[in-house]
């Protein structure tokens, strides 16, 4: 520590040889400095704050009725764009700053400081904290040299935020609406086509398209499965009536044919004749000529008709006209006889027309099976087209809600501080960096008398003449001022001081006079 000590004496005389250079160049340094400092204009600053609520009561009731909308990220983006340039060089213009630059770069240079100088910030709300919206409260400042321009700048980035966020968001639904629209458009072409496609492909193929009953082979295998089973009904019924016949052989039926009243006997040909008469009537009523029934009916009253006119004539031959059956057991066995020959003639008739269905299915075997599977590609294209379409106009109206819900319910933007300026300028520092001239005075001219000493070197004692030279030191010759030496000296120490002294007062008073008065600017002005 001692060592050091006597280094740092050593060096402060080996510079104090030049003192009056180092004063000289403090005062320089220092005057220059303060002029600097006191010549930089006043800078201004102006501030805003806007809440931007987001939160919708509305959009909580539609719930997924409507789209959402992405307000954070239309936030961002239009955070984002008001520091582009084109939003800059609106802002310039708008508020009169362009008119400071009289080139092409001087307003290039404008608008890069813009970018600097523009501050567009989330500060966040400590009230709202763990809310979504608790990071919706933004700041925006700027400074400027003139007070009225920093207040317009901030004002006019206020107004354009907020108009672009609202105006982001009626854009993107615009265009939404209008793809959308031109989308609905498009597919319901498509589906008429489609439509008309299939109808005429039905049209042309009525005949060999698929039922209710199914596909081309389900159909075949129902027919056939139906056709044995009306076979074996078929076979069933003419088999009771050969048991019927076997049974009428050993039967005597014959009696009068009419009771006093005139009406026909039953189990008589001719009561047969009136049932099958008054049958055919009412299935006539019912269906058509061709009818298996109906046909079944008719050759059943053809038979009957002459078998009416073979009992006539074989009556008439043996005398015996009039005669009647009066045996009930031969009237019943009459009666099912009848009932099984209508059966096995309605089974005929259905045995023949399932016999030409299963036929004509088997002759279109290489067909039917083209035409389903084109029927299905035809319908699985309307399927796809319909099912886009449908969900295309359901978005359409999802966000017709969603435009007339926005509508009713904007972002809602609170400011919270309206732009504001406080009439002191925020810089420069004015204090501090005269503080600041001061000391780089002083260092300066401290650090200038150490570099000459460095330079221009002596031994300032014995003891560094020893350590340079390594050789002993045998004595010293001390210096002794006369009279007239030590008067010049204490007048040049207290020139020194004085000066010293002069340079703290004007640092005293140059910061009196910008920290409480008009400053230097306001003096010269």
């Amino acid at each position: 520590m001692h060592e050091t000590l006597q280094y740092i004496l050593t060096e402060v005389r080996s510079a104090w040889r030049f003192r009056w250079l180092a004063l000289a160049a403090a005062w320089v340094v220092c005057l220059v400095g303060w002029a600097v400092v006191s010549m930089m204009p006043d800078v201004y600053e102006a501030n805003a704050r806007v809440y931007v609520d987001t939160s919708s009561e509305l959009r909580q009731i539609l719930g997924d009725q409507i789209i959402e909308p992405d307000v954070e990220s239309q936030l961002n983006y239009v955070r984002e764009a008001m520091l582009g340039r084109v939003q800059l060089e609106k802002v310039a213009r708008q508020t009169g700053l362009d008119l400071r630059t009289d080139s092409p770069n001087e307003f290039e240079a404008l608008i890069a400081r813009l970018r600097e100088d523009v501050q567009l910030v989330i500060t966040g709300n400590p009230a709202l904290r763990g809310r979504p919206s608790a990071q919706n409260l933004y700041a925006i400042s700027y400074r400027d040299i003139e007070r009225p321009m920093a207040l317009n700048v901030v004002q006019t980035i206020l107004n354009n935020f907020v108009e672009d966020t609202l105006g982001s968001r009626q854009q993107g639904s615009e265009s939404a609406r209008r793809f959308l629209e031109q989308q609905v458009i498009e597919y319901e072409a498509r589906l008429a086509v489609s439509e008309d496609r299939l109808a005429r492909f039905k049209r042309e193929n009525a005949d060999v398209l698929p039922g209710t009953e199914g596909g081309y082979f389900q159909r075949l295998q129902a027919e056939t499965s139906t056709l044995e089973e009306v076979r074996q009904n078929l076979a069933l019924a003419q088999s009771r009536r050969d048991r019927l016949v076997e049974q009428l052989s050993g039967t005597r039926p014959l009696s009068p044919r009419t009771s006093e009243t005139g009406e026909p006997l039953p189990g008589t040909t001719e009561a047969r004749i009136a049932e099958n008469e008054a049958r055919l009537e009412e299935l006539l009523l019912r269906y058509t000529d061709r009818h298996p029934d109906v046909v079944a009916t008719r050759a059943t009253l053809d038979r009957l008709r002459q078998q009416q006119e073979a009992e006539h004539a074989a009556a008439q031959a043996s005398g015996s006209v009039g005669a009647r059956s009066d045996n009930p057991v031969l009237q019943a066995l009459q009666i099912s006889l009848n009932e099984a020959e209508v059966e096995i003639a309605s089974l005929s008739s259905d045995v023949a027309m399932r016999q030409a269905r299963v036929a004509r299915l088997r002759s279109l075997i290489d067909e039917v099976p083209e035409v389903e599977a084109q029927l299905a590609r035809l319908d699985r294209d309307y399927d796809i087209v319909n099912a886009q379409y449908q969900a295309l106009v359901r978005s359409l109206e999802t966000e017709r809600l969603t435009r007339e819900a926005s509508e009713s319910d904007q972002i809602e933007f609170r400011v919270i501080d309206p732009p504001t300026s406080p009439s002191a300028p925020v810089a420069p520092k004015r204090p501090f960096m005269l503080l600041f001239v001061l000391a780089a005075g002083l260092g300066g001219g401290g650090g200038g008398a150490w570099l000459l000493a460095q330079l221009q070197p002596v031994f300032p004692t014995p003891r560094s003449l020893r350590e340079v030279t390594g050789l002993p030191v045998l004595g010293a010759i001390s210096l002794t001022w006369r009279d007239k030496h030590r008067v010049r000296r204490r007048a040049e120490l207290l020139s020194f001081g004085f000066g010293c002294v002069a340079l703290v007062a004007v640092f005293s008073l140059v910061f009196v006079i910008e920290v409480t008065g008009p400053g230097l600017r306001g003096l010269v002005a």
